[in-house]
């Protein structure tokens, strides 16, 4: 298949398959738990040269 039509095909699948995984936890849990859905972000910064500095100190001369 295509990378272009797995795109349509795959666009939602995370989203569809974490509310479905929700909607069957939901009445295993209540009334005393409560499933929810968060998100997270994570960014991977390639690094074009090495670091001079010392990462753990903003404030750290290059």
């Amino acid at each position: 298949m295509g990378p272009y039509i797995e795109a349509q095909a795959w666009r939602d699948f995370h989203a569809e398959m974490i509310t479905g995984i929700r909607a069957a936890l939901t009445p295993l849990l209540t009334p005393k738990y409560a499933a929810r859905i968060g998100e997270r972000i994570y960014i991977d910064e390639a690094v074009a040269a090495p670091q001079t500095r010392d990462p753990r100190h903003r404030d750290s001369a290059a």
